[in-house]
């Protein structure tokens, strides 16, 4: 495999084939993380004193949660099919046919169930292992608990306390190593079975058992060809950061100047931060769009190019 022409083949196509960024932008909706932090604004007294508060409260967080898994749920289903639609985009493209957003949005559509099942069932496995692991904590802990009501000397205490920890401890680091290459090995054939279902159209299973296929018998230059984009990549994020970062801290010199000379922050100031943030924010949303887009197009040209490979055909022959 010549890494170098399919790097360089997929930015081609990502710089060339703009609108394939909103399908990036879609596609990494899910990679980010949002934390939410409440005040504690009423005691527990108060609590105690007015019952009709705390059932405010509680209704307003069962709210919140419910609108969080509500956008949380539309976010995934848009970046499934911005997966999809990446694929299939990329794929048109590279076979010289002409296509626009809507259509590689419509295949993305169309192939949302697909992924889900591929997805779904691939990582069964981990979830199933998630939850066994989950339910021996909780009986360890709940072990440790009980074994403590017995214990009235606080070293023979502090001991159980020790030995728990330390083999919850290990438990999780065997767990762990045992884990990141099972994730890896997944991860690898739900691009390649992905991309077998959009490309070729075909179903749940043939597609899953098709990206093992791929897999395995192309597994150095897999392994190779995800170790280059994992480098590229550390070095892209520090690009970004590099102009993340120095932005960032331009922006605030105004809030800090202000800050610094005993002056409150008013509204236009918080109007400035808004702006500011909303500005940024946008920048690292185009270009992290463009990365997840040329990350995807990798992956795609080198699905091809090992499907090509298995039917004897050469990747100009294949385009011919």
């Amino acid at each position: 495999m010549d890494y170098g022409e399919i790097i360089t083949r997929a930015w081609r196509i990502t710089w060339n084939n703009k609108f394939l960024w909103v399908l990036g932008f879609l596609a990494a909706l899910t990679g980010g993380s949002s934390n939410n932090s409440f005040g504690r604004s009423i005691s527990e007294s108060q609590f105690m004193d007015n019952p009709q508060a705390a059932a405010q409260v509680g209704a307003l967080v069962m709210l919140l949660v419910c609108v969080v898994g509500i956008i949380g749920l539309i976010l995934w289903v848009l970046s499934m099919i911005g997966r999809g639609g990446l694929i299939d985009g990329v794929n048109r493209i590279d076979d010289g046919q002409k296509v626009t957003l809507g259509e590689a949005f419509n295949a993305g559509v169309k192939a949302f169930w697909r992924l889900v099942g591929i997805y779904l069932l691939a990582y069964l496995p981990l979830i199933l292992v998630s939850v066994v692991a989950t339910g021996l904590l909780i009986i360890l802990i709940g072990g440790f608990v009980t074994a403590s009501e017995f214990l009235q000397n606080p070293e023979e205490i502090g001991a159980a306390m020790g030995g728990s920890i330390g083999g919850i401890g290990l438990c999780i680091c065997l767990l762990m190593c045992t884990l990141i290459p099972i994730s890896i090995i997944l991860t690898m054939i739900t691009e390649f079975a992905s991309r077998s279902t959009i490309i070729h159209k075909t179903g749940i299973i043939e597609s899953l058992s098709h990206g093992w296929r791929i897999f395995k018998n192309n597994f150095v230059s897999i392994i190779l060809l995800g170790i280059i984009l994992f480098v590229l990549g550390l070095l892209i994020i520090g690009m970004i950061s590099a102009v993340m970062v120095p932005l960032s801290f331009a922006a605030m010199i105004p809030v800090f100047t202000t800050l610094s000379n005993n002056n409150n922050v008013g509204g236009m100031g918080l109007a400035y931060l808004g702006i500011s943030a909303m500005c940024l924010s946008v920048l690292l949303a185009l270009l992290m769009s463009v990365f997840q887009t040329w990350g995807s197009a990798v992956w795609t040209l080198a699905y091809k190019e090992f499907t090509s490979k298995a039917s004897g055909l050469t990747s100009a022959e294949k385009v011919a």
